[in-house]
């Protein structure tokens, strides 16, 4: 059974923070994002990629219609970042037709920096990002419709800021946005062995879906939301 969110009772079963700001992030937020990802989401290829594409990356988030990003604030101090997309068929595209070059471009010197990574990607991604690069070209401009989904991708909150409401006041902005933008289903993915990020996700109203294993061969779990129409 999915969930379905209500902002109404999330708002009333969540007080709100003293000196706790959620706000879009800016191109200014980029080194702190990415030093953020780095060390609270190590494992993933595309940290792994180095700062010069991970930048790319998530300046996308706040660049396309369909992506959004949010950083927190505690007294004005930078205390964690989410980002995420209301569709995740329409920020691709976006992606594809905006950003392929950059991302290429810093891909390519990435990869001839790390040879490993490099010999990496060519057995586990090369292939389906040419199938990915090919299949955008084709299609156009995406329509709405009920099968969006809207995408968590990566969340992020400073250790020593974590129990003060900055990852549920990260969700609930990204909720709102969703609501608004009549997304109807989100979904996420998250280690199954990170069992604090699991019980986080619950506690918010996520559910378990499915299983899935990456490129890398890692599992992770899939969780999902449906929105109220």
């Amino acid at each position: 059974m999915i969930c379905v969110y209500s902002r109404r009772l999330a708002l009333m079963s969540t007080p709100p923070t003293l000196g706790l700001r959620v706000r879009a992030m800016e191109m200014s937020d980029l080194s702190f994002v990415c030093a953020s990802m780095r060390e609270h989401l190590p494992g993933g290829f595309f940290a792994e990629l180095g700062d010069g594409f991970l930048s790319a990356y998530l300046r996308t988030y706040a660049t396309s219609p369909s992506g959004c990003a949010f950083v927190a604030e505690v007294d004005g101090r930078q205390v964690g970042f989410l980002v995420g997309s209301v569709d995740r068929e329409a920020y691709r595209h976006h992606v594809m037709r905006a950003d392929r070059g950059r991302l290429l471009r810093r891909g390519i010197l990435s990869l001839a920096l790390r040879p490993s990574l490099a010999i990496r990607f060519a057995h586990t991604r090369m292939n389906r990002y040419l199938r990915g690069l090919r299949r955008c070209s084709r299609v156009g401009s995406t329509s709405p419709s009920d099968s969006r989904l809207g995408i968590l991708s990566h969340i992020a909150v400073a250790t020593d800021a974590r129990g003060a409401g900055v990852g549920r006041d990260l969700l609930d902005s990204f909720l709102t946005v969703c609501s608004a933008h009549k997304t109807p289903r989100l979904q996420l993915f998250v280690d199954p062995s990170n069992t604090g990020a699991r019980q986080f996700y619950q506690s918010n109203g996520w559910t378990d879906a499915s299983q899935q294993t990456d490129a890398d061969g890692r599992q992770w779990n899939t969780m999902e939301m449906t929105l109220e129409a």
